[in-house]
Order: C-alpha cells, then sequence, then structure tokens
C-alpha cells in the first residue's frame, strides 16, 4: 500500500509510515490545539517533494493563513499557481454551490494532498437533519472518488466521547480521525495527539504530547498508556 508522509516529526511511526494513499482523515480539536498547524505541515510536506496540493479554507483568507505559516518556515507563496492552490469557500454559500465547487476545483488540480480546514464552519451554514448528513458526507465521498489523500479539520465539542464533529457524521464517514488536545491544569499547559483510528493501518495507541515550535509540531513521548 502507497503511504503518504505527513512530514511531522515523530507521528509518521504511530501510523505504519503515513496515511494510506486516498484516504480522507478527520483532525479534529478544539481553539489551539493545533490543527491548522498539522494541515499545514502536511501540505508543506507535499510542496517539497513536489507534489499537487490543494488548500480550502473556510475561516481564514488564504493570504492570511500563507503569512501565519511562515513562522514555521513553510514559504506558500513560493509555490502558490504552480504546485499549490489554495481557495477560500464562503460558508454563506449554499451547500449545493460549495460541494460544486470542491468537487471541480478537486477534479480540476488532481491533487494528491487536500485540506478543507474547516469543516465546523461550512456545516454550521448548512441545512439540518438528513440534508446536513448528505452533504458532509458527499464532501468526503468526493475527496475519496478523486484519489486524493484528505485531511479535513473540525471543532471538537466539549468532553462527548466518540463525537469529534460538531454534528458527529464526519468521524463515522472518515477513514481516520487523529484528536488534538489542548490542556491546562493550574498554571501548566501542555497538548496531546490520540489516533482514534485509521482504516488499514495498524495504529499505535495511546496519547502522545504535541509539542509546537518553530519549525511547526513535533509527537513526542506517550503521555498515557491505553493500550
Amino acid at each position: 500500500m502507497n503511504r503518504l508522509e505527513t512530514g511531522i516529526e515523530g507521528f509518521d511511526k504511530l501510523i505504519e509510515g503515513g496515511f494510506p494513499e486516498g484516504s480522507v482523515v478527520l483532525v479534529s480539536g478544539g481553539p489551539g490545539s493545533g490543527k491548522t498547524t498539522f494541515s499545514s505541515q502536511y501540505i508543506w510536506e507535499g510542496l517539497k517533494k513536489g507534489e499537487t496540493c490543494v488548500y480550502i479554507t473556510t475561516e481564514e483568507s488564504p493570504e492570511d493563513i500563507k503569512e501565519d505559516v511562515k513562522e514555521f518556515g513553510f514559504d506558500f507563496e513560493k509555490h502558490e499557481g504552480e504546485n499549490l492552490h489554495m481557495a477560500y469557500m464562503d460558508p454563506t454559500d449554499s451547500a449545493e454551490f460549495i460541494l460544486n465547487d470542491i468537487n471541480e476545483l478537486v477534479q480540476e488540480k488532481s491533487p494528491e494532498r487536500t485540506v478543507i480546514d474547516s469543516l465546523s464552519v461550512l456545516g454550521s451554514r448548512w441545512e439540518k437533519g438528513n440534508k446536513l448528513r448528505s452533504n458532509i458526507s458527499n464532501t468526503i465521498k468526493f475527496l475519496r472518488e478523486n484519489s486524493t489523500t484528505a485531511i479535513i479539520t473540525a471543532e471538537k465539542q466539549g468532553d462527548v466521547e466518540n463525537k469529534f464533529s460538531k454534528y458527529g457524521i464526519a468521524e463515522f464517514v472518515a477513514d481516520g480521525v487523529v484528536l488534538l488536545e489542548y490542556i491546562s491544569i493550574g498554571q501548566e499547559a501542555f497538548g496531546n495527539l490520540e489516533i482514534r483510528k485509521l482504516r488499514r493501518t495498524d495504529i499505535e495507541k495511546g496519547k502522545y504530547e504535541t509539542i509546537i515550535e518553530n519549525d511547526g509540531i513535533k509527537i513526542g513521548d506517550q503521555t498515557l498508556n491505553m493500550k
């Protein structure tokens, strides 16, 4: 099986060397947990390898993201228009319009790597009930059908066990779920990463320290054994 290295130090060894090619992985966490850093670093690894990458944002503008990732030495501007294609999807647009735009962009560029950051913002504007479920499912289906290896981000909703996105849908449809946590205890604060599932992969179970430094996010030692 072909796998795509994420470029996140210490992470790929937990997932047999990388994400399975063509998989869609949900990266979930609260504010400040490192979701955008994780996703940007994944894209940067692809750009360094000469892969075509698509980055879809629903919150920040592409210009703001390009400026933010410079902090870690990720020069997105150097690659934009060549093998990096960034797009802002306005969450106030209709679900049908956004779904068509995502599908057309991925079909046109045929990227090896895609990021959608974030699905929670899109879902908050989409129809409720069965229509919401089908819109989220179709987004993931489009990515999978176009053979791109994708990350979609979502806000973790409080402490609800086994619910990693606002609507509790994406985690069941996606091939993988990576949970990022940012925990404060008194004056101490630390981050954790846990791989909750990844199809076709023998994952390392447990919670692992996340360290964000000037060159990106790294995965440290196991902080809680769950085997």
